[in-house]
């Protein structure tokens, strides 16, 4: 039998945040995010191992539960970015330049993804789909070619990954 096409993304393609492939089924006794907004955040997760990373000389990124936050040491405001899996985020990755960021995700419903945003503006570039049965332990871009990343799943598969994206 003959493989797939591959279908490829214009360069210039981002996703749609009211996309359907992006809603998720709303647990029973949860409020709608509509309902709710976040104004400041604070906590951190000690029990991640390179919880922390620099984005550049004012910028620091790091996981706290299902949120992935971008504070800026000189001027304090924090940027939010939530998980949109049900398992929280597993791994937080910034490419050399700093132009983008790399969420892997946990979940206990499905297969998680990898979500690919855009540093300036948190838009969604790219999900990588299918690289772990239940969550991510790790992920790095290279440092050899700037459109490939590895993630590494957590078990039972523990599924080392080398994404073109």
């Amino acid at each position: 039998p003959k493989a797939p096409d591959k279908v490829l993304l214009a360069d210039s393609f981002y996703y749609e945040m009211d996309a359907p492939e992006l809603q998720r089924e709303l647990p029973a006794g949860q409020l709608p995010e509509a309902l709710a907004t976040q104004q400041r955040f604070a906590g951190f997760d000690f029990r991640k191992k390179y919880n922390i990373q620099v984005l550049d000389s004012r910028r620091i990124i790091y996981i706290v539960g299902h949120t992935v936050c971008i504070y800026n040491v000189e001027t304090r405001e924090q940027r939010l970015l939530h998980g949109r899996e049900d398992g929280g985020v597993g791994f937080v990755s910034v490419d050399a330049t700093g132009t983008w960021i790399a969420v892997a995700e946990m979940s206990t419903t499905r297969m998680p993804k990898v979500y690919i945003y855009e540093v300036a503006t948190l838009r969604l570039y790219r999900m990588l789909r299918q690289g772990a049965q239940k969550g991510y332990a790790c992920c790095e871009f290279s440092p050899h070619d700037e459109w490939q990343i590895a993630t590494l799943g957590l078990a039972p598969g523990y599924l080392l990954t080398i994404w073109n994206w």
